[in-house]
């Protein structure tokens, strides 16, 4: 990271993962007293167990040996404001996840927030993003201004979760504030019966890079019952923004389709699109993979390529094409899984229903 540049934590907490979410919760923010603070929480009334931040004015705390599927509450002192978060189910027990992205460039601030305070209606137990968090990563101040002050009703409560795109930078302050093993933009973590996958489509994917290898092996070892990508660039788009990556379609949906991957997300195009189940670039209700850009958390719309101008693939496996700022709500009940797109009123536009055997 360029040493002009001192990143701060935002005021107000934010969550992610240490390792496993269901015994562990990071909790990061910012402070103008560099003393170390009492973080109290508990899973009762009481908040009757403590742990001691760094010092500094930047903290960060780790808590772990947790108990699965657990509501716990906290508070940074002994007067804080009370917080509460969720961790993971160990079993296979019902659980909801928030999804969508795409608030950066020439984003409506007024969408942003009607879309933030919806979301704690779906009660999720984390918020995932399909990238462009911000217009430019490499700026100090538009991430404060931004992402963090937007989200700041919802950062203290539910982990974010977030991909890598485009616009959100070269990777320094992304990496300093969604910091993964290795500080790589690739990771993966299974929550309940569910193994989601963040891939990196700015980074080098192809076949015998680290991240291509790092796909592989965790398909191959992965026994959940479900398997979900999330990544930026969508390999099946007929939408006017930047169409369909085929790069991304010839190296990494091979892999999807070899590993049983169940639903590729992606966000880049400001729209929301729902493809057929598709295998080797055909429909295949038994066999394909379901791809759903959900890119309209805010920015400028796109909209969708002209029916007469598709290709003749193209019109067999579109699904779903809408000009519209939305986010996806998604519950997964053990062997059912269900997406709902909700536009800014919380409207329903689509509902896909995956059942697996």
């Amino acid at each position: 990271m360029p040493s002009k540049i001192k990143p701060t934590f935002p005021r107000r907490p934010y969550l992610s993962w240490v390792a496993n979410p269901a015994t562990t919760i990071r909790i990061r923010y910012s402070s103008t007293a560099k003393k170390a603070d009492v973080i109290f929480y508990g899973n009762k009334l009481n908040l009757n167990q403590r742990l001691i931040s760094n010092y500094g004015t930047q903290k960060e705390v780790n808590l772990s040996g947790l108990i699965p599927g657990t509501s716990y509450r906290y508070r940074i002192g002994q007067n804080g404001k009370l917080y509460s978060f969720r961790t993971s189910p160990r079993r296979v027990v019902p659980f909801s996840f928030v999804i969508y992205g795409d608030y950066s460039s020439g984003g409506n601030r007024r969408i942003k927030l009607r879309l933030y305070r919806r979301i704690p209606k779906e009660h999720p137990g984390f918020i995932l993003f399909t990238g462009d968090l911000v217009p430019n990563g490499n700026n100090l101040g538009i991430w404060k201004n931004q992402f963090f002050a937007p989200v700041g009703g919802l950062s203290p409560y539910f982990p974010l979760v977030p991909t890598h795109g485009n616009h959100d930078g070269a990777g320094s302050l992304f990496n300093y504030y969604f910091r993964s093993p290795g500080r790589r933009r690739w990771d993966s973590f299974v929550y309940a019966n569910a193994h989601f996958i963040l891939l990196d489509t700015e980074s080098n994917y192809s076949p015998g890079s680290p991240q291509y290898r790092f796909l592989v092996r965790t398909l191959q070892r992965s026994r959940a019952g479900w398997k979900l990508v999330c990544l930026h660039q969508p390999p099946y788009s007929t939408n006017r923004g930047h169409h369909s990556n085929l790069k991304v379609r010839a190296v990494l949906c091979p892999i999807f389709e070899k590993y049983g991957v169940n639903i590729v997300f992606s966000g880049h195009n400001h729209c929301y699109e729902r493809t057929q189940p598709i295998y080797q670039n055909r429909v295949n209700l038994k066999s394909g993979v379901t791809y759903i850009a959900t890119g309209g958390g805010g920015a400028a719309l796109h909209p969708p390529v002209a029916r007469n101008n598709l290709s003749a693939a193209e019109k067999k496996w579109i699904s779903v094409r809408l000009k519209i700022h939305h986010y996806l709500s998604v519950r997964i009940t053990g062997k059912k899984l269900i997406v709902t797109a909700k536009n800014s009123n919380g409207k329903i536009i689509d509902r896909l229903v995956k059942t697996r055997l």
